[in-house]
């Protein structure tokens, strides 16, 4: 088990985040642009299952990430769509942006302060 901070930060240095507190059964990547690719399935994830809750359908839903699930059904119950979606246009521009000359973690460090404001 590791959680998402230990997993994006490369050593160990890392901003203070409600992420700590998420406890994962999976890895995700370590390098920037393979852990940001991972968020966006992961909010993806967290949007659907917000949005298939309030649509009460029950139909089958694709997830990107099924091996974590409960964390992504904890998530969309505590945060509203229109947040998920937010954050998730801010992992889309980093993203982009890592094609630049970016300060990766600066970019990262960004996204997690984010996050940190969105779930907290």
């Amino acid at each position: 088990m590791s959680n998402i901070i230990e997993c994006i930060s490369k050593d160990g240095f890392t901003t203070e985040t409600v992420l700590d507190d998420i406890t994962l059964d999976f890895t995700i990547p370590a390098d920037e642009a393979a852990a940001l690719a991972w968020l966006q399935g992961f909010l993806l994830d967290v949007l659907k299952a917000s949005l298939h809750a309030a649509s009460n359908k029950g139909e089958p839903v694709d997830w990107s990430n099924p091996d974590a699930l409960n964390a992504i059904q904890t998530i969309a119950a505590q945060v509203p769509a229109k947040q998920t979606a937010e954050l998730l246009e801010v992992v889309n521009e980093g993203r982009r942006l890592l094609t630049t000359q970016i300060d990766e973690r600066l970019l990262i460090e960004d996204i997690l302060i984010r996050w940190n404001r969105v779930v907290a």
